[in-house]
């Protein structure tokens, strides 16, 4: 559908072509004869009602990290049943329920900083600062630990994931592979899950290392 926007004769119509005025970079279906801003305020952009709805945005966002929260909490007790189960004398010398376990060990890191980066906002281990945007240095150091931890251990848990799948397939599509047979055995599935998550905790320290904190004097 073509959509034309009549303007003065000083101003080439906007075409499907050129969507753009001359002077201007407004899209071509704004007012341009607005009465009380003109079209250079006037923007009919997809995030121009950001600015004036912005409370109500930050309420949406906050609810999703009170889900987040609480989520964190229900999968610490999601995961160890599951933790205990799988290590198991049966099940601990299989190479998928090996990664499982290893999937569990991130899944309860991640719950462990979160839960520590919230037990820094409950002000239990030290008064309330005066200034909001001040903190203890044991505060700082736990908050950059804890969010290391959650970083570590999604990357951790999603390739450790990934290597389920990819092993599944490639086991069934090569059943009497030499390789399919090398992995199957308890020795290489510890193996991954420690190479996994070794890489995993050198790449997420880079968070740590590159923070820079600032000591603020009275």
């Amino acid at each position: 559908m073509k959509t034309t926007v009549q303007t003065p004769s000083t101003t080439s119509k906007s075409t499907t072509i050129n969507p753009y005025l001359n002077n201007d970079h407004d899209y071509i279906y704004s007012d341009l004869f607005d009465s009380q801003f003109g079209h250079k305020y006037n923007s009919d952009f997809l995030t121009d009602d950001f600015e004036k709805n912005m409370s109500y945005y930050y309420d949406i966002v906050l609810v999703f990290k009170q889900i987040y929260d609480v989520a964190v909490f229900v999968n610490v007790f999601v995961n160890l049943p599951h933790l205990y189960f799988l290590t198991r004398k049966e099940l601990r010398t299989n190479l998928v329920y090996i990664i499982m376990i290893g999937i569990c060990v991130s899944d309860l890191i991640h719950s462990a900083g979160r839960i520590a980066q919230l037990s820094m906002t409950w002000h239990i281990f030290y008064k309330k600062p005066l200034c909001m945007s001040v903190f203890p240095y044991f505060h700082v150091i736990t908050d950059i630990i804890a969010k290391c931890m959650q970083i570590m251990s999604r990357r951790c848990a999603g390739f450790l994931a990934l290597f389920i799948a990819a092993f599944r397939a490639f086991s069934v599509t090569f059943p009497m592979s030499n390789a399919v047979n090398f992995l199957m055995k308890p020795e290489s599935g510890l193996l991954i899950v420690i190479v996994v998550m070794a890489v995993c905790t050198g790449w997420s320290s880079m968070y740590y290392f590159s923070t820079i904190i600032e000591k603020i004097t009275e």
